[in-house]
């Protein structure tokens, strides 16, 4: 028999997705219905009956073949059931998404109320400031999980990376929403696996820094050179605090460089007006892909900073956000689709059909941009007979060309004009 106390209970529950302030409730409601045993088995009925037991924490009454009830058979399968969190997560959707708690005996008794006592989250009287700039991460990280002075200013970001160790990620969606306050994100944080294993681990840490600490300091600076390179990289102020900051919480809690890569990460702009270091040149970088398939991506773009951020993280290589350029030549110019596909870009495919309207029209390639009508046409041509894509010949496009305004003005449409009135003339003579 396994038989959860409230504690785990409300970690149970919160693995499943229920918001804190539903928690209390159901603690009480899992407890009357069942004292926390997830084997507990009741409500025996007759043969000839459609139900079978009330299964589990939540006592939720399951089918005996639920194969046959379309719609229900999801929540009722007593096999399923047996499963905490699918019980749990069961009981939410009966309850409908909490409005709706009735379906329990115990809740509309009354009973499940005696249950309820130390399930709710505490709240501390004074909460920690969140700070979200750009180029910064700023705040007295040490005492995170300590009760916060007037100086406190906690990094969202560095929230963010302990609920993800944690292996809590709604956490972060509900902290960046602000589903949930910092506070009670502390909490879940603090009674979680992840926090529980690093007490020895800090434990660890702090020790080794009273009994060795030639070797603490040695690890805390190899830590601070590799976070102040990481802002350099990312072109971002700070100060010597903050490197001391996150570094003794990289020490305490065991993070690694892509924690707090993504820590300085979330708390930079990357708009490239004012990037330096190394994702200034991403940003270089990225801009003259895009500018290869066609696009321009603007200072400050929502883009940019998406493929700059992705690509400083490592969350995107310069292959994914080919791709992304890839795919939008595709929709734009279907007529190549083949040669996009097999590697080329809107350069590669536009290369030759520059040369030919700028021979034609007597100008240089570097006069034949994306936004020249002709060239324009010649890329999104489509059949006369059905409006399919099409691929123009060369022979097309020199056509196309000299119907161009453009081309009146050239020595080929002048010596087309005037070479006919000489052979007229010298014929006659």
């Amino acid at each position: 028999m396994a038989k959860y106390t409230r504690d785990q209970i409300i970690e149970l529950l919160r693995a499943a997705g229920i918001p804190e302030a539903d928690i209390p409730t159901m603690v009480g409601i899992a407890l009357a219905e069942s004292n926390g045993n997830t084997d507990a088995q009741g409500d025996q009925k007759l043969a000839n009956d459609k139900w079978g037991n009330s299964v589990g924490l939540f006592q939720i009454r399951s089918l005996r073949d639920p194969s046959k009830y379309k719609g229900v058979d999801s929540l009722r399968d007593a096999a399923k059931l047996e499963d905490p969190v699918f019980n749990a997560k069961a009981a939410w959707a009966i309850s409908k998404q909490g409005k709706d708690f009735t379906p329990w005996t115990t809740f509309n008794e009354g009973t499940y109320q005696k249950y309820m006592d130390g399930t709710s989250t505490p709240s501390r009287a004074r909460g920690p400031k969140v700070f979200k700039g750009k180029g910064k991460v700023l705040g007295n990280l040490d005492n995170i999980f300590g009760t916060p002075d007037d100086e406190d200013v906690i990094s969202l970001s560095f929230l963010n990376t302990l609920a993800e160790l944690s292996g809590l990620n709604y956490l972060v969606a509900d902290l960046n929403s602000g589903k949930i306050q910092p506070e009670a994100a502390q909490d879940i944080i603090r009674k979680s696996k992840f926090f529980q294993e690093n007490v020895k681990a800090t434990r660890d840490a702090l020790l080794l820094q009273k009994t060795d600490p030639a070797t603490f300091n040695d690890t805390i600076e190899n830590y601070k050179d590799e976070i102040r390179q990481t802002f350099i990289d990312a072109g971002a102020e700070y100060n010597e605090k903050q490197i001391a900051n996150l570094a003794n919480k990289a020490v305490l809690f065991k993070l690694k460089k892509e924690d707090f890569v993504k820590i300085v990460a979330d708390s930079v702009d990357f708009q490239s007006s004012y990037l330096r270091g190394l994702a200034n040149s991403y940003a270089t970088g990225i801009r003259k892909t895009a500018a290869s398939y066609g696009m321009t991506l603007p200072d400050g773009s929502k883009e940019l900073k998406t493929f700059v951020k992705g690509k400083f993280t490592g969350a995107m290589s310069d292959a994914d956000i080919e791709a992304v350029f890839r795919e939008e030549a595709i929709k734009a110019f279907p007529n190549y689709k083949a040669r996009f596909e097999a590697g080329a870009t809107l350069d590669d495919v536009a290369k030759p059909f520059k040369k030919d309207i700028a021979d034609t029209l007597e100008l240089s390639e570097e006069d034949i941009s994306y936004s020249d009508e002709v060239l324009k046409s010649v890329l999104t041509a489509t059949n006369p007979k059905d409006g399919s894509p099409y691929a123009m010949s060369r022979a097309e496009v020199v056509k196309l060309a000299m119907n161009d305004k453009r081309f009146d003005s050239t020595k080929k449409a002048q010596d087309m004009l005037t070479t006919p009135l000489l052979q007229l003339v010298y014929g006659r003579y």
